[in-house]
């Protein structure tokens, strides 16, 4: 297991304190979605026009839930079922794709009531998206991934292999 309050404060996790998160999920995307768009249906036709034809600078949303995370709210939730050494490699995939100061620190970005945003690597666009990124880190941790990521459904269906059910 990785203990990431090496790298996060998990108490400061978001504007709401807590002190018993024992779960993180991880979001990558575009930059001025993640930090300026606080629901779906804020988002403005200029930030997903630039985000899909222009690369963009890219956003960690770091999540921080007392229970495991569930499906809802357009979400779906799987859990994988990963060798420790598949385990270790997404982590260093994760810790990878955020910018971190000389001293090591993350830069946040910006907080919503349980999460917080933070500086990353890379770039997004139509030619590389948040499946993308996900399909990678799967693969990093010896999951099946689909030849083309750029759909979550792919990414879900050929992970379907490796989910504990």
């Amino acid at each position: 297991m990785f203990d990431w309050r090496a790298h996060l404060d998990l108490e400061d996790l978001g504007r709401v304190r807590q002190q018993d998160y024992a779960y993180v999920s991880w979001g990558w995307g575009d930059r001025q979605f993640y930090v300026n768009t606080p629901r779906f249906q804020d988002l403005q036709l200029t930030t997903a026009l630039r985000a899909l034809f222009w690369p963009t600078d890219t956003a960690m949303e770091v999540r921080g839930d007392r229970t495991p995370p569930r499906a809802g709210n357009g979400y779906q939730v799987k859990a994988l079922k990963l060798s420790e050494t598949g385990y270790l490699h997404l982590v260093d995939y994760v810790l990878a794709s955020l910018e971190q100061d000389i001293a090591g620190q993350l830069q946040p970005l910006g907080r919503r009531p349980t999460s917080t945003f933070y500086a990353s690597r890379g770039w997004y666009g139509i030619w590389y998206t948040c499946n993308d990124w996900l399909a990678t880190g799967l693969r990093a941790a010896e999951v099946r991934t689909p030849v083309w990521s750029g759909l979550a459904g792919s990414v879900l269906k050929q992970a379907q292999s490796n989910c504990i059910e």
